[in-house]
């Protein structure tokens, strides 16, 4: 019982400890910098406004709701 504890609770610092370097390591990476230049990355000049572009293969995109409000 006792070595299943040791155990666990190595299992449980190592967990942490790389946790907290890979964290660290982000951090002085600049991973973590500028968020919104990666939540833009994906786009391009090109991509349609107001167009659905994405759909698994076996579905057809739909076509978007005209809104009420024009």
């Amino acid at each position: 019982m006792t070595n299943t504890l040791i155990f666990i609770w190595i299992v449980v610092l190592m967990l942490a400890f790389s946790s907290v370097a890979a964290l660290i390591w982000a951090v002085a990476s600049g991973q973590l910098g500028e968020f919104q230049k990666g939540a833009t990355s994906i786009f391009d000049d090109d991509e349609p406004i107001g167009e659905i572009t994405d759909s698994f293969p076996s579905s057809h995109p739909q076509e978007p709701k005209a809104s009420s409000h024009e």
